[in-house]
């Protein structure tokens, strides 16, 4: 994955202290947050990524499928058609946008960036309503010559009990 490195940012990263200035962040998506590991997490974190890189690699042979951004649109679509698909046959934007908490559980979307698991709570004050719950998260490290290396993943600690609250 490639980082366009302005020539302020070098310069600031060369002032500093030459080769030794790193900076760690969290990223939206890596495919080496599924290289190595285990658990379910893990598992479905690894099949989503391979299925996006096949379907990506079947369109755009020449170019390199570590690409947060492509990682992270293709999730949207396919987190949009999954909802789609179980509004019915010709659904209303209502009724697709209710099948959005439907997607969880066993209707998991096995996204690029890891499983897509949408919460289905609204009633109290500070639920998330349709967002992803416990999502998995790569913290990755910039170095001051441009490169991103993938240092680990991290999952919120969210359990089903703090879901439903």
């Amino acid at each position: 994955m490639a980082m366009t490195i302005t020539p302020a940012i070098e310069q600031g990263l060369a002032a500093r202290s030459p080769g030794k200035v790193t900076l760690e962040y969290a990223g939206e998506a890596s495919p080496s947050e599924w290289g190595h590991g285990s658990g379910t997490v893990f598992q479905q974190g690894q099949q989503g990524f391979t299925q996006f890189s096949q379907a990506f690699g079947s369109r755009f042979r020449k170019v390199p499928d570590d690409d947060g951004n492509a990682m992270m649109g293709y999730d949207a679509m396919l987190t949009s058609i999954s909802a789609i698909r179980l509004a019915g046959s010709a659904p209303s934007r209502t009724a697709v946008i209710e099948e959005l908490s439907a997607l969880q559980g066993s209707r998991t979307v096995l996204g690029a960036s890891g499983p897509i698991d949408l919460s289905a709570s609204y009633q109290c004050p500070g639920c998330q309503g349709s967002n992803p719950v416990g999502k998995v998260i790569p913290i990755l490290l910039l170095s001051p010559n441009g490169t991103i290396d993938f240092v680990q993943r991290e999952q919120p600690p969210f359990s089903a009990a703090a879901r439903s609250r």
